[in-house]
This record gives C-alpha cells, sequence and structure tokens, in this order.
C-alpha cells in the first residue's frame, strides 16, 4: 500500500473494517480536492457544502459529496479540462478512478441544495484498491464520490481561502461561513418533501449554531429566489400563496427555477473577496426584502413538517466513526422541535440579533404563543 495513504488512515485510529470506507472517502475526497488545485480549477470555483464545513472549518461529521460554486455564472461551463488533473492524482495512489457525468432530470426526495437548471453532476468511482486494502473491504467494493457544480450561482458570497491537510497542505477556495450558512438554511427551507428529511443539513445547522453564528442574509435571499421565492410585498396583488421556496417547503410541491442574468468572470481575488457586483443569476431583486423575522416564519414552518426521527436516522450512518472527535452521534438525542427553534434563535439575522436564550424569539416561533426553555445546543 502507497505508504501517504497508510499515514494518513493511521490518523483515523481506524478499528473496524466497517470503518476504513468512510475514512478512506475522506482521504480521497482530499486527493481529488488536491488535483484540482492542481488543475488551477479554484481559480475559477470554490467548494462549498458538508465537505467545505468538514475538511476545512472542522464539522465533525463525515461527508460523501463535493460541491462546487462556480465564481460567476458561466454557462456551457466545461468540467472535463480538469478531469485529467483528478485522474493523475488518484493514480498516484495506486487507485483507478471512473468518472462519469450524470443526467440530472429530476430532483429526488433527497434533493441537492444544487439541483437545478445549470448544475452539473459527476459520479466517481474510485477501484482497484491496492492489495494491501483489499482484504479490508468486502469483494474490493469502489469508493464512490459525487461532484456537483453550480454553474449559475446567486450573487454576494464572499469567498476565501483555507488550507486543506489531505493529502498535503493546498490552498483552496472556499465560500466564507456566512455564505455557507446561508446555503444551509436555503436548502432546509426548499427541500420539496420533509417526510424523507436530509438529517445531514439539520446537524450542519446545529453545528453552525455554535460555531458560526452570523448569516449573510442577502445572500440567502439571493439563493430564496433562485427557486422563485418572494417576499409578500412583491407577489401580484390577489395572490395568497407562495410561488416558490414557501409553497415547497409547505406543500412539496413546486419546481425550482433558475433562469436569470449573468455578469463576467470575477478578474483577480484576493484572500478573502466577493463575487457579488451588484448583478447576478436569478431573477432580479430588489435587495433587502427577506429580513430575519421573515426567515424566522418559514423555520417555523419547515420545523413543524420535519420528522425528526427520519432525519436522526439519516445523519447517523456519518457520525460515531474515528477520526471524528467529541460526542456527535450523541448529540442528535436532543433533537426537538423546541431544540431546533433554539439553534435559529443563535443565528445573527440582520433585523433580528441572537439570542442567549429562545426567550421573546422562542414565544415569536411558537405556535402555541409559550416560552420554550432552553436546550443544549452542543456545547452551550
Amino acid at each position: 500500500m502507497n505508504e501517504s495513504v497508510s499515514k494518513m488512515l493511521a490518523r483515523y485510529g481506524c478499528i473496524r473494517a466497517a470503518d476504513d470506507p468512510r475514512a478512506m472517502r475522506e482521504i480521497l475526497q482530499g486527493v481529488v480536492l488536491l488535483g484540482l488545485w492542481r488543475g488551477r480549477f479554484f481559480e475559477r470555483a470554490a467548494l462549498c457544502g458538508g465537505a467545505a464545513l468538514r475538511l476545512l472549518y472542522g464539522l465533525d461529521r463525515f461527508e460523501t459529496d463535493l460541491d462546487f460554486t462556480l465564481l460567476s455564472p458561466t454557462p456551457g461551463f466545461v468540467f472535463d479540462r480538469y478531469r485529467k488533473a483528478v485522474v493523475r492524482e488518484v493514480h498516484s495512489l495506486g487507485f483507478r478512478i471512473y468518472m462519469t457525468k450524470k443526467k440530472i432530470h429530476r430532483a429526488s426526495s433527497l434533493e441537492s441544495a444544487f439541483l437545478k437548471k445549470g448544475t452539473l453532476q459527476y459520479a466517481l468511482e474510485i477501484t482497484a484498491i491496492p492489495e494491501q486494502l483489499r482484504r479490508r473491504y468486502a469483494a474490493n467494493h469502489p469508493i464512490r464520490l459525487r461532484i456537483e457544480i453550480d454553474t449559475n450561482p446567486p450573487p454576494g458570497a464572499t469567498v476565501e481561502s483555507r488550507t486543506c491537510t489531505l493529502p498535503i497542505p493546498f490552498s483552496v477556495r472556499t465560500l466564507a461561513p456566512p455564505e455557507l450558512l446561508a446555503m444551509k438554511l436555503a436548502a432546509l427551507l426548499t427541500r420539496r418533501y420533509y417526510r424523507q428529511p436530509k438529517g445531514r443539513d439539520w446537524y450542519d445547522l446545529a453545528w453552525c449554531a455554535v460555531h458560526q453564528t452570523k448569516l449573510n442574509l442577502a445572500h440567502l435571499e439571493a439563493r430564496l429566489r433562485q427557486t422563485g421565492w418572494m417576499p409578500p410585498k412583491e407577489r401580484p396583488a390577489g395572490d395568497g400563496k407562495q410561488p416558490g421556496a414557501e409553497a415547497q417547503c409547505l406543500s412539496g410541491e413546486g419546481e425550482r427555477l433558475a433562469d436569470g442574468e449573468t455578469h463576467p468572470d470575477a478578474e483577480t481575488h484576493s484572500d478573502r473577496e466577493t463575487n457579488s457586483t451588484g448583478k447576478g443569476a436569478g431573477p432580479v431583486s430588489k435587495g433587502g426584502a427577506l429580513t430575519g423575522a421573515e426567515v424566522l416564519k418559514m423555520a417555523e414552518k419547515t420545523i413543524k413538517l420535519l420528522d425528526i426521527e427520519e432525519a436522526r436516522r439519516e445523519v447517523i450512518p456519518y457520525l460515531n466513526a474515528p477520526g471524528l472527535t467529541g460526542t456527535a452521534a450523541g448529540s442528535t438525542t436532543a433533537w426537538s422541535p423546541e431544540f431546533f427553534r433554539e439553534v435559529f434563535c443563535r443565528i445573527v439575522m440582520g433585523d433580528v440579533p441572537p439570542a442567549a436564550d429562545c426567550g421573546e424569539r422562542g414565544r415569536g416561533l411558537a405556535s402555541s404563543g409559550a416560552s420554550h426553555p432552553r436546550v443544549a445546543v452542543y456545547a452551550l
């Protein structure tokens, strides 16, 4: 086995064979990112989603996918030019990789935050595991990853450079934490079927409530507008229904919309910069229409529809494994509607400051009007 792979696996302290695929998948995610860095992909794109939180900010759970957003809307973006760099990097460790572009027909019940027009999706299957590792994997099963690239990103996102240490230290451009939180909230508030929830998003939201409480409200608004959401004052007269995100939240109906304007590719970028020029992808925004109070109203509707047991079951396979610190899986036992109301209470949302406990904000969220007891959120 490649010595560098052995050293990286040793960091995870794998005890059972069943633990290895998750650790190996994460190592290979780092290898893929390194290949993309060598291919200069991050001059055009930034890492985002759960992988960014895990690999760059210390999220205590595993992730399976690699999500990226281009720095500016780029219709017709071609990813193939970067594939060779990824293949070379994976081959250097003694693995073989097959990369297939997938056709996106219709969003599934666990749809991605990026499953919209302008999304590229690739399936990676890594096989030919080195001989010394094969006995630890049943029938030498391949390790599968998925890459998603948003080629029509919403405006207003700040990006920064962070260091990834797998397999060697190198720089990765990523969305900044307030934008990553906006992305998580957009996913939570617009997923179409809440009886099959993606527990990872809820877990990440609770983690952010401790480690990153500031939200880029304008970027969240831009993301919601790409789904067809609009504030009440902009809806057609006499139309009391929400055409986009809120309608999906309440009924599970409606499709995502993503047509819109584009702006030129960004020029040079510093370690921390914004891709917003006041123009951008998605329906034209009057700006500042989304308020923290409106987010809390949408959150309450979402929490009421959330099947907490299903959400917990979905996230558990990504927790409780070597290489994870703290009591990740144990933290889900506290999940309840009151818990997630408290989580939303701790996020800085523009006009609505964070609260030490739910207090008035908790009473505003609760349909009964009663206050809620303080609920511990991880280390709070």
